[in-house]
């Protein structure tokens, strides 16, 4: 795990006979291993003295919000970042996370068929009417959850990885301590109301950034309307509920979510060129100001910043040119 805060130095590792500690300095550029294996550092397109200050620029309306480069984890803007809020349906990150993380391991497969519990076909909010004793792909249940927040399908998938939807809590809690979301607590995988509960707009990036690691992922995130077949023939109209996905270029994957203790949130994710944001807000008083407000966080890291590869996976880099 990769920590990226200004005057911390990171630990990198994985990368054939680059091993070395860099420190993360303000206004200059940031040498880290990505998650694709390839060291890369964030520059800014704008120079410094010109560049307008994105507190300024980026006041948004929620309570906590995030901005960062995905393959450096660099920070770009940041409000109340760690402020411990409830996060709705955004949650259900971690609940893919684990899903995916589980066909990666062997242990489920896309077109295993899941049989579907009363449990979990009697959730409640937002829902694609699964029906109890029947059974569903693993990929239609995923692609409901990606694309319309189905918390049937949540519980459906929980209790097939886990046996139960609480010892899967437990899994989703480890796992959040893995990825160094250290302000998150889950006490279910759909982000229903339930305390206590809670994560921050920092903790949702991490775990977004993470559940993009996953290409599988986004044959589901780039879904803008779709039908979620059932048994015999019946099928159920879904939307996604991230319009980003179909009005922003770039937008291929995110999560929304909506109590009304927590607000309207938004975690999304875009990518132009070589360039992967993430961006996160909590506790919007509007659907509209979600979205407006992560639109304009995603036009401001791609106007102000590039990321390029410093150098390939197996590349020797003396010691001296690793260190800044």
């Amino acid at each position: 795990m990769i920590k990226n805060k200004r005057g911390i130095t990171f630990l990198l590792a994985g990368l054939t006979c680059f091993s070395a500690l860099l420190t993360l300095k303000e206004s200059k550029a940031t040498d880290v291993l990505s998650k694709h294996n390839y060291a890369y550092h964030i520059t800014e397109i704008v120079p410094a003295a010109v560049k307008k200050d994105a507190r300024k620029v980026l006041e948004t309306k929620a309570k906590s919000a995030y901005l960062m480069d995905s393959a450096t984890a660099t920070p770009i803007y940041a409000h109340e970042e760690e402020k411990r809020l409830p996060i709705a349906s955004m949650c259900k990150i971690m609940t893919l996370i684990l899903t995916f993380e589980t066909i990666k391991k062997g242990d489920l497969s896309m077109d295993e068929e899941i049989c579907i519990s009363e449990n979990a076909s009697s959730m409640g909010g937002s829902q694609v009417f699964l029906e109890s004793n029947a059974k569903y792909p693993v990929k239609e249940l995923i692609k409901s959850i990606v694309v319309c927040s189905a918390n049937d399908s949540c519980v459906a998938l929980a209790e097939k990885i886990a046996g139960s939807e609480s010892i899967f809590v437990e899994k989703m809690n480890e796992k959040a301590r893995q990825l160094g979301a250290n302000n998150t607590l889950f006490a279910n995988c759909t982000g229903l109301p339930k305390e206590p509960q809670y994560s921050c707009a920092k903790d949702v990036a991490i775990m977004l950034n993470e559940l993009t690691s996953y290409e599988e992922y986004f044959r589901f995130g780039k879904i803008w309307t779709d039908k979620f077949a059932h048994p015999e023939g019946r099928f159920t109209e879904i939307t996604n509920t991230n319009r980003l996905v179909r009005f922003y270029d770039g937008c291929d994957g995110g999560k929304t979510g909506f109590t009304n203790q927590a607000g309207f949130c938004l975690a999304a994710t875009a990518k132009r060129d070589n360039m992967r944001v993430i961006s996160v807000v909590i506790g919007e008083e509007s659907s509209d100001n979600r979205f407006h407000d992560v639109r304009t966080m995603f036009d401001y890291a791609f106007a102000n910043y590039k990321v390029e590869p410093v150098v390939k996976e197996g590349a020797r880099i003396s010691a001296s040119r690793s260190r800044r």
